[in-house]
């Protein structure tokens, strides 16, 4: 048989190889899926073992979080997760630091393969301040220290949420999510700040 009409022999081969092609290519997209799929639900499974206790908060803008923020540090508060209020501010400011001025920890080595769906399942809600059942471990930058002054990173938050939300501000792209606007990025802040002062439940000093 010779080749086809208009067509090389090299082509021809080519044209031969294209259906074990496209098994390798189904082969690999079904194996990205499930890995995909595995580290969403191992993201969700972290999520639903936290503290019952943990408190439904929803915020105003940035002047509800600093509001709260300043009413905890008042009033005192019931500490229902691992971080205090001082670790918790030095924690979201350092975020919203490194989102202006480049995040310094690599990111993991399946966020390439994850971060698209993430984005897919996750962002809208984020952006619409809903609940979203999923953890993502802290990059060693961002990890608070052990002892902190209260005062000191509550005054250092104040200041990186005055910065985020300057007009001129610019952000670089998410980690995670890749891309967003400077609008999607103070939404994606003022889910985080939520989503941390919920561990922290108003009441009187000891």
């Amino acid at each position: 048989m010779g080749p086809l009409p208009g067509k090389s022999v090299g082509e021809v081969s080519n044209l031969r190889r294209h259906p074990a092609s496209n098994h390798v290519i189904v082969s690999v997209n079904v194996a990205s899926l499930i890995f995909t799929t595995w580290c969403l639900m191992k993201m969700s499974q972290k999520v639903d073992s936290e503290n019952p206790r943990r408190r439904e908060l929803r915020l105003d803008g940035f002047e509800g979080v600093l509001a709260e923020v300043d009413h905890l540090r008042d009033v005192g508060y019931h500490q229902v997760g691992h971080w205090s209020l001082g670790q918790m501010c030095e924690h979201l400011g350092e975020f919203m630091r490194q989102s202006r001025e480049g995040f310094v920890d690599p990111a993991p080595a399946y966020m390439p393969v994850v971060g698209p769906m993430m984005r897919l399942m996750f962002l809208g809600k984020i952006l619409k301040g809903d609940p979203v059942k999923m953890h993502l471990p802290t990059t060693k930058s961002m990890l608070p220290s052990k002892w902190i002054d209260d005062e000191v990173t509550i005054e250092k938050f104040h200041t990186e949420v005055d910065r985020i939300n300057l007009p001129d501000a610019t952000f670089v792209a998410s980690p995670v999510f890749g891309k967003l606007t400077p609008d999607q990025w103070r939404q994606v802040h003022l889910w985080h700040c939520q989503h941390h002062l919920a561990f922290l439940v108003p009441g009187a000093k000891r």
